[in-house]
């Protein structure tokens, strides 16, 4: 285990214990991340992606546009997407979900560079959802509110 004391922010945060599994050390980032942007440096902006921006990340869009310190959007990888990922999306967001382990091989596959410095996250949820699912919603807080504070 180690600890970390976040002395340069003007926050609560004594300290964060972190264990050192891959997963606890990206949330350790993305917690600094955060801890930045509520320190006055504007909203943390979240990009969604599924396949055909149909279902998935347009519910994600909706749900988590109207959370106070964040700024949504969506995007497909598939030709014939509602709306198609493009460069501008990718350089604007500071967090990348995705639906499925495929969408990241599509990304880096045709943005590579542009991701160097991005956490592209796999949220693991197939498309066996329709927009606005119920369960899609709980599934889509759950897994985010490993990376990022859902409020309730």
């Amino acid at each position: 285990m180690v600890r970390l004391l976040f002395q340069s922010y003007n926050f609560e945060v004594e300290q964060a214990v972190v264990v050192l599994t891959r997963r606890r050390v990206e949330k350790l980032v993305i917690v600094e991340n955060y801890l930045n942007k509520l320190k006055g440096w504007g909203k943390i902006k979240i990009l969604f992606i599924c396949s055909k921006n149909k279902w998935r990340s347009p519910t994600a869009e909706k749900v988590f546009h109207d959370f106070k310190g964040y700024d949504v959007r969506s995007a497909g990888t598939e030709v014939g997407a509602k709306v198609k990922v493009t460069n501008g999306q990718i350089g604007w967001a500071d967090f990348i979900f995705v639906m499925e382990k495929k969408h990241i091989r599509r990304l880096k596959d045709k943005f590579g560079p542009l991701l160097d410095n991005k956490k592209v996250l796999n949220l693991d949820i197939p498309d066996d959802y329709s927009y606005m699912d119920d369960e899609l919603i709980e599934i889509l807080k759950a897994r985010v509110g490993e990376f990022l504070e859902v409020p309730e």
